[in-house]
């Protein structure tokens, strides 16, 4: 599996927080959101996983909250 974990700071009213998985051709191959309403620092994590094996090569995962794109990440899988 690959895990992505997102720390929200502080309270808010709700978030909605999503991870969108993208391969190494570019494309989406997963998305996964989580609403949540944290009253202090709270950790999100997103998972996935290919019981085949992930095929070598450049991945991002896009961090979004509310819709909006906060941050990208980009890791290799050898």
């Amino acid at each position: 599996p690959i895990y992505a974990s997102v720390l929200s700071i502080g309270a808010h009213q709700g978030l909605n927080i999503s991870a969108d998985w993208i391969a190494p051709d570019g494309h989406s191959f997963a998305k996964s959101e989580q609403p949540v309403v944290p009253d202090a620092d709270l950790a999100t994590t997103f998972k996935v996983e290919n019981p085949a094996g992930w095929p070598a090569g450049g991945y991002q995962v896009r961090i979004a909250i509310n819709g909006h794109t906060v941050r990208t990440e980009s890791f290799t899988v050898q």
